[in-house]
C-alpha cells in the first residue's frame, strides 16, 4: 500500500554532511510520510521545480553558484508560491535583515539543526504563513476574477523579438485560467502611444527594445500605466539584478524569461499581480471602513466628553453648533437644542455679545482658530467668565469641515482678578486720601490752635466765633481721622484687651444711638478672648457699624452684637489671603434690616461710595472700618441678601498676652505746663511752626525754628548746649526728623525727642503703630496737647545713655583708611569718622590704597573696606595689605549680607551703616588693637 505523502520537501543543500542531518530529522518527525528532493546547486533547483510541487522549500543561503544575497533575490518568484525556510551557519543581523526583505518565511541557523523539533516547528509555521497569504490572495483573486467576468482580461506585451512574444502567449494559453485578449507593441514609442489611448489591465514588459532600455524604459512605461500592473518578463538569471531595481521603480513583478518557461510560474507571477491590483482595491475599501471607523471613534469621543470638566461642542464649517456636551449646556445655562445652532450666542453678556459674535463671525469666515474670554449670564446661576478656544477640522484633503471648541471655567480665577485689581486701587485711593489728610492737618493746626489760643483773650461776641471755629475744626479733624484710617496710616496705639468688656462698655452708648425702636441684643461668648487693637479706634468700627445698621432698618427691627472664639484652619486662610490660620476672636453685628444687593456688596468697602441721600454721608464709614480692621492685622466680610439683613464678621488674631495696665492720666493745670527751656522747632508748614511758637513762646519757653533737616542741623550746631528738646515733624523736605533726632542725640546725649505728623510710615514708627519708646504727637495739634507733651517730657527723669559710659571715657583715636568705589559712600565715612576723631584716608580702588599704605607706612590702624568693587576685589585688598601689615585691624562693609558675599565670620558692616554703628565698630577695632 502506497502512502500518501504529508509533506513534500525540497532541500537545495550542497553539504552532504547537513542534508543527512536534515533528512534524519525530518523522517523522525514524520517518517514515511514526508519526501524529500535533494538538489545541491541553485541551477539544478530550478530545473526541479518543474516536476516537483514542494509544500516547503529548506534553502542553504551560500550554494556553489550563488551566495546568500544572489540567492535570495534569484527565489524571489519562488517565494510567492512556495513556502521558504533559510537556512544558513551565519547569524549576523545583515543576513536576518536580508532574509526577511526578500519575502522568506522563516530563518534557523544550521547549528540548532541537531534541535530536531525547532526545525519541524519552523516549517509548520512556514506552511501555516503561506496558507494564510494565500487564502488572502485568493480573496482578492476573487473579486479580481469576478470583476473579469464582465469582459477579457486586456494585456498589452511589449517585446521586439518575435519568439519570445510566442513563447509567453503559449505559456499564457496553457496556464492562464482567465480569459484574455494578448496584444503585442515591438518599440517603445508605440507601446507608449497605445498606452495613452488606450489603457490594458496588465502589461508584460521586456527591458532590451530597439528604442528604449532598462531602467528609463521603465520609468516611462510605469509612467504611463495607470491602474495597470506592470510584470518585467525580460533578461536571464545573471540579470535579476535588472528585475529587482525594476520592482523597486513601481512594477508589480520580475520574471526572467528563463523562469517564464517554467510550468505555471509566469501564470502565477500573472494572477500575484493582478491579486495586489485587487488589494489595492480592497485597501481603497478599508479606508471608506477607516473612515467608518473614525465616526465610532467619534462617538467614543463624545462619551469621553460628557464627563469632561471642559465645555466641549463641535460646529459645521459655517459655524453652526451641532453638538455640545453637558458642561457646554451648565456653562451656557441654555439645555438641549438652544445652545446649538447660533442659539448660544443668546446667553452671552450683554456687554459681550457684539465683539463675541463679530470674532466668531471672522474666525469661520477665515477657517482660523479663535480665542477670547466672555461672560455668559446665566439666569439661575448667576455670570460664568470663560475662556473660549477654537480651531477648525480639516478632512484628509485639507479643507475645512467644521470646527472644534472648549469653553473654560475661568470664573474663580476673574473673581480673584477683581479681588487683586480692588486691592490695587483701594491701595491707590489711600495713599492719596492719606496724603490729603496729611496736608490738611497741617491746616487744622494752624486752624485749631489758633482758635484757641483766641478763646483765651477774646471777649464776645469774638470768643463765641472762635469757638464755633474750634467746633466746625474738630469736625474737621474728624474726617481727616476717617481718611487715615482708610488708609490704613493713623497711628494705633494697641492694647491687649478682652473684646467682650470693650463690647460690653459700649452698650448703653449705643443703645442711645440706634433709638427705643430698636433692640439691641449683646451675646457675649469670647470669655477671656485677648486680642492687641487701640481701644478708640475699635469702639470706632463698632459704632460705624452699628449706625449702618440702624439706617438699614427703618421703623424697627433687632440688632445683634456676637463674640466668640474661633479657629480658622488653613484652608480658610487659602481662600482668604489676608488671614494667618489660628485661633481668633470674632465679632459679628448682625441686623435684620433692608439688605445688601449684590453690586453694591462688591463696592461696599471702597471710599466716597455711599447708597445714602446726598448730604447724609461722606462714604467714608465702612472705607474707615475696612482700613482700621486690616491695620490692626484682622479680617472682615460681609454676607447680605436684600430684604433678609446684613451680618458683618470681624476676625482679630487672639493672643495670650496679660492685660494692658491702666494708666491714671492726671490733667496738669495750665500753670504747671510753663517752663523757661529752649526748644527747637523743625516744621516745614509755617502755619504749624507759627502756632507751636507761639503757643510755647507764650508759656515762657525760648524757640529756635528750622524748616527742614538741614536747617535744624545746623541750628543745633550753633546751640547744642542750649537746647533742651527737639519738636520735628516726622517728614521733611531736606532730610527727615529721624535723622535730625539722631545728630541731636549724637552732639547731646539724652536729649528730648518728640516726633509729630499727620501721618507715617517711616520704620521709626514700626509702619504705622506707635513705639512705646517714642513720644509722638498727632496732628492737628493743639496748644494744650503741645504743652502737655512739652512739659511732661521735660520733668520726666532722662532715659539712660547706652553709649554714655563709651562717651565718658577718652575715645581710642588712630588711622582709619577707607576704601570704596563710591565716592558718596567715602566722603559719608570721612565726616562721620572725622567728627569722632579720628584721621581718615580715603582711596576709590585696591591699587590706590596700597600706594597709600605704603606711603604712610606704619601709621594705618583700620582698614574699612567695600567688598565688591572694579579690579581688585576687597577680600584681595584685605590680604595684600596684611601680608605687608599683619597688625592693620580689617572692617569689611557691603550692600551684600556677609553670608551672600562669601565673608561668613568675617569683621563685617552692613550698607548703609549709621553714623553710631560706624564710629562703634571702628572705635572697637581700635579698643581691640589696645
Amino acid at each position: 500500500m502506497t502512502v500518501e505523502p504529508v509533506l513534500r520537501v525540497l532541500l537545495i543543500e550542497d553539504s552532504a554532511a547537513d542534508a543527512r542531518l536534515i533528512e534524519t530529522v525530518l523522517q523522525k518527525k514524520w517518517g514515511d510520510g514526508v519526501v524529500i528532493d535533494h538538489a545541491r546547486r541553485l541551477g539544478d533547483a530550478f530545473a526541479r521545480l518543474g516536476a516537483v510541487e514542494p509544500d516547503v522549500v529548506l534553502l542553504d543561503l551560500n550554494l556553489p553558484d550563488a551566495d546568500a544575497p544572489d540567492t535570495l533575490r534569484r527565489l524571489g518568484a519562488m517565494a510567492r508560491l512556495y513556502p521558504i525556510i533559510a537556512l544558513s551557519g551565519d547569524a549576523a543581523p545583515e543576513t536576518i535583515e536580508l532574509v526577511a526583505a526578500e519575502g522568506v518565511q522563516e530563518f534557523v541557523l544550521k547549528d540548532d539543526l541537531v534541535f530536531g523539533e525547532l526545525l519541524s516547528a519552523r516549517i509548520q509555521i512556514a506552511r501555516e504563513r503561506a496558507r494564510w497569504r494565500a487564502s488572502m490572495e485568493s480573496k482578492a483573486l476573487t473579486e479580481a476574477e469576478r470583476r473579469l467576468t464582465t469582459h477579457r482580461l486586456r494585456i498589452l506585451h511589449i517585446e521586439d523579438r518575435d519568439s519570445d512574444h510566442v513563447m509567453v502567449e503559449r505559456v499564457l494559453r496553457k496556464d492562464l485560467a482567465i480569459p484574455f485578449d494578448l496584444t503585442r507593441e515591438s518599440r517603445a514609442e508605440t507601446a507608449l502611444e497605445a498606452l495613452a489611448a488606450d489603457p490594458p489591465d496588465l502589461i508584460l514588459l521586456d527591458l532590451h527594445l530597439p528604442d528604449g532600455q532598462g531602467m528609463d524604459l521603465v520609468d516611462s512605461v510605469c509612467a504611463r500605466a495607470g491602474d495597470a500592473p506592470v510584470v518585467v518578463v525580460s533578461g536571464t538569471l545573471e540579470e535579476a539584478s535588472t528585475g529587482i531595481a525594476a520592482v523597486r521603480a513601481g512594477t508589480q513583478d520580475f520574471v526572467t524569461k528563463e523562469e517564464a518557461c517554467l510550468p505555471g510560474l509566469l501564470a502565477r507571477t500573472i494572477r500575484f499581480a493582478l491579486t495586489r491590483h485587487a488589494v489595492y482595491d480592497t485597501l481603497r475599501n478599508q479606508a471608506r471602513s477607516l473612515e467608518d471607523a473614525r465616526e465610532s471613534l467619534h462617538d467614543v469621543s463624545r462619551l469621553l466628553a460628557e464627563v469632561s470638566p471642559v465645555g466641549i461642542f463641535r460646529a459645521d464649517r459655517a459655524g453652526e453648533v451641532v453638538y455640545a456636551n453637558d458642561r457646554f449646556h451648565v456653562m451656557t445655562g441654555l439645555d438641549g437644542v438652544e445652545a446649538l445652532g447660533r442659539g448660544w450666542l443668546a446667553a452671552l453678556h450683554p456687554e459681550d455679545a457684539a465683539a463675541v459674535e463679530e470674532g466668531w463671525n471672522a474666525a469661520v469666515a477665515a477657517a482660523g482658530s479663535f480665542q477670547s474670554e466672555w461672560r455668559f449670564d446665566r439666569p439661575e446661576s448667576g455670570v460664568c467668565w470663560v475662556l473660549a478656544q477654537t480651531t477648525p477640522e480639516r478632512g484628509s484633503d485639507g479643507a475645512v469641515t467644521g470646527h472644534l471648541g472648549a469653553f473654560t471655567d475661568i470664573t474663580e480665577r476673574r473673581e480673584l482678578e477683581g479681588l487683586l485689581l480692588q486691592a490695587q486701587k483701594m491701595e491707590g485711593i489711600g495713599q492719596l486720601a492719606g496724603g490729603i489728610a496729611h496736608d490738611f492737618n497741617n491746616l487744622l493746626t494752624g486752624i485749631l490752635g489758633f482758635a484757641e489760643l483766641g478763646t483765651r483773650d477774646a471777649a464776645e461776641p469774638a470768643h463765641s466765633y472762635f469757638t464755633q471755629i474750634q467746633r466746625a475744626g474738630e469736625q474737621a479733624a474728624t474726617l481727616t481721622r476717617q481718611l487715615l484710617a482708610f488708609s490704613r496710616k493713623q497711628q494705633l496705639q494697641p492694647r491687649i484687651l478682652e473684646l467682650d468688656a470693650l463690647v460690653g462698655q459700649q452698650q448703653k452708648m449705643l443703645a442711645r444711638v440706634i433709638g427705643e425702636n430698636l433692640r439691641l441684643v449683646f451675646v457675649a461668648g469670647s470669655e477671656h478672648g485677648r486680642v492687641k487693637v487701640d481701644p478708640t479706634q475699635l469702639e470706632q468700627v463698632v459704632m460705624n457699624l452699628v449706625v449702618n445698621a440702624r439706617d438699614s432698618m427703618g421703623h424697627g427691627g433687632v440688632l445683634t452684637i456676637e463674640t466668640a472664639k474661633v479657629d480658622l484652619d488653613e484652608q480658610y486662610a487659602a481662600l482668604h489671603r489676608d488671614v494667618s490660620p489660628g485661633p481668633h476672636v470674632l465679632l459679628a453685628i448682625t441686623d435684620t434690616g433692608s439688605g445688601i444687593d449684590a453690586a453694591t456688596l462688591e463696592r461696599i468697602f471702597e471710599p466716597f461710595f455711599t447708597t445714602k441721600d446726598e448730604g447724609r454721608g461722606t462714604g467714608l464709614g465702612l472705607a474707615t472700618v475696612h482700613g482700621i480692621v486690616k491695620q490692626s492685622g484682622g479680617h472682615i466680610t460681609v454676607y447680605s441678601e436684600p430684604g433678609r439683613g446684613t451680618t458683618f464678621r470681624i476676625y482679630l488674631p487672639q493672643v495670650e498676652e496679660r492685660l494692658t495696665a491702666s494708666e491714671a492720666q492726671e490733667t496738669p493745670n495750665e500753670l504747671d505746663l510753663r517752663g523757661d527751656e529752649t526748644i527747637l522747632v523743625v516744621e516745614d508748614e509755617e502755619v504749624v511752626r507759627d502756632l507751636a511758637r507761639l503757643a510755647l513762646e507764650e508759656s515762657g519757653y525760648r524757640v529756635i525754628e528750622a524748616v527742614d533737616g538741614a536747617e535744624a542741623i545746623r541750628a543745633f550746631q550753633e546751640n547744642a548746649d542750649a537746647i533742651d528738646l527737639v519738636l520735628s515733624d516726622v517728614i521733611l523736605p531736606v532730610g527727615s526728623g529721624g535723622e535730625v533726632a539722631e545728630f541731636a542725640r549724637r552732639l547731646q546725649p539724652g536729649i528730648r525727642i518728640i516726633y509729630m505728623s499727620g501721618y507715617t510710615a517711616n520704620s521709626i514708627l514700626n509702619q504705622g503703630v506707635v513705639d512705646p519708646n517714642v513720644i509722638f504727637l498727632p496732628k492737628p495739634i493743639t496748644p494744650l496737647a503741645l504743652l502737655r507733651k512739652v512739659r511732661g517730657l521735660l520733668d520726666a527723669p532722662a532715659a539712660p545713655d547706652p553709649d554714655a559710659l563709651e562717651r565718658a571715657a577718652d575715645p581710642p583715636t588712630g588711622t582709619v583708611l577707607v576704601v570704596d568705589d563710591s565716592l558718596t559712600v567715602r566722603g559719608f565715612a570721612r565726616e562721620v569718622l572725622e567728627s569722632a576723631g579720628l584721621t581718615v584716608l580715603d582711596a576709590e580702588d585696591g591699587e590706590i590704597a596700597l600706594a597709600l599704605a605704603e606711603e604712610h607706612d606704619g601709621a594705618i590702624d583700620v582698614l574699612l573696606t567695600d567688598v565688591l568693587m572694579p579690579g581688585m576685589k576687597g577680600p584681595e585688598l584685605a590680604g595684600r595689605l596684611l601680608a605687608r601689615r599683619p597688625d592693620v585691624a580689617v572692617l569689611f562693609m557691603s550692600g551684600y549680607t556677609a553670608e551672600t558675599a562669601g565673608l561668613a565670620g568675617a569683621d563685617f558692616i552692613s550698607k548703609p551703616p549709621t553714623p553710631n554703628v560706624l564710629v562703634s565698630r571702628v572705635r572697637a577695632k581700635l579698643s581691640a588693637k589696645g
